[in-house]
Parts: C-alpha cells; structure tokens; sequence
C-alpha cells in the first residue's frame, strides 16, 4: 500500500479547548430542541462527574455553564471530564430517543454538523475535495494542530470509503458506561463520538451523503469504516 493511501495522525486532546466545543454543541442543541434537553444533558452530566470525582452531586447545576464550571474544578481528580458531557448528550437523546424526529442520525451528529458550519473553519475546504481520504487527512491534521483531534490511523478502502484506527481514545469512560447501560444509535450498534465528528465534517467538505460503522468496539482503541450512501 502506499504512502498516500494510509496516515498516523497524532494529537494530544486539549481539556479545556474540548470543554468548550461541547458547551458550544449543548447550548446549540438547547436552541434547536428546548431546555428540557439540555436540563437533562446537565443532569445526567452531573451524575457522571460527581461519581468519577468520588462526592455527592451538588444541587443547583442545572445549566450547562455552570456543569463546565464544575469539571474544570476537579481536573485535577479526573482529567477526562469531557466525557461527563458526552455521556449526558448520550444520556439525554436516549431518553428522549422517538421525539426528536432526528430519523436515522443522532442529535449530536446534526448538532456537530451544525456548529462545524457555523464556525466557518471548514469553508476552505468545501466543495474542493470529493475524495473521503485526502477530506479526511486534512480535516484531521488541522484539528490536530489546534490539539482538538484524537490520534487515528487513516487508511483509503475504497473511492467512497475510508478505514478509521481510533487510538488511546480520551473518549472511552464514556463508550464504557454507555455499552453497559444499553444506549446504542437509533439504527442500532454502538455510537462512536470520534466517528461521529468525522462524518459529520466529511459530509461539510465532500457535500455527500455519509455514514459510518463501528466495526471493532474495543475501546480504547476502536476500528470503523465511513462510507457513501
């Protein structure tokens, strides 16, 4: 195989940088379906924190700003705090899984799609590039070199397909926690938030429509494949 065909992407995931690109999600997913979701992302957000820093959920923290406030306090006693508010994403959708009208894709991919085009970070690259590899290598060498990537081995399959190796996921307390408690995508089969971000920016450069499969759960390093559909 050749060179240009596979690629290691290395990145070192930033606390605070990730801190605020999911408070950016949730209060994006607050102005597209209600409060009552985000006050359920708080909560189930708090039970996952308050559990990994060993105390009591405090009362009170019912906003996502304040939840952000809180993980940032106890960085220091558990330092993948991010993963609190992914699991209340996960949590919350779940819960109100059959009344959102999200169809076939999660909440938090039409979410991520959303804050992606909003932001305006990938409009360089729009419409320029039809190949998923060279989309996906430039997407994730750019979010690395602002330490938003999570370090994955990229291999071209086919012209509408590309091989994703997810390693030392940061993600993985959250993957755990959801296999046990049974919250899977609408479509079935485990929810993978690093496949879901490249997907979903995938989609934003090639303008097709994609999808992805976890193909190997074993966190923390993950095996999936996005693809045409």
């Amino acid at each position: 195989m050749s060179e240009s065909q596979e690629k290691l992407i290395e990145s070192t995931l930033d606390f605070d940088g990730m801190l605020e690109m999911l408070r950016t999600v949730i209060h994006t997913i607050g102005d597209l379906f209600g409060l009552a979701f985000t006050k359920m992302i708080s909560k189930y957000s708090l039970e996952f924190q308050a559990e990994k820093v060993g105390e009591e959920p405090p009362e009170g923290l019912e906003d996502i700003d304040s939840m952000v406030e809180y993980i940032k306090k106890h960085k220091d006693k558990y330092s993948g705090g991010y993963n609190s508010l992914l699991y209340g994403i996960a949590k919350a959708e779940k819960m109100f899984e059959g009344a959102l009208g999200s169809g076939a894709k999660s909440v938090a991919y039409n979410v991520i799609l959303k804050v992606i085009s909003d932001s305006g970070v990938l409009d360089s690259f729009e419409g320029k590039m039809e190949d998923l590899y060279e989309a996906l290598s430039n997407y994730l060498e750019m979010s690395a070199a602002i330490n938003l990537a999570v370090s994955q081995k990229i291999r071209k399959d086919s012209e509408s397909a590309v091989l994703v190796n997810i390693i030392s996921c940061p993600f993985k307390d959250t993957c755990e926690v959801a296999n046990r408690e049974g919250i899977t995508r609408v479509t079935g089969g485990q929810d993978c938030i690093v496949l879901i971000s490249n997907t979903a920016a995938l989609s934003k450069i090639t303008g097709k429509a994609l999808d992805y499969t976890l193909e190997k759960y074993d966190p923390p390093n993950c095996e999936g494949k996005i693809y045409e559909i």
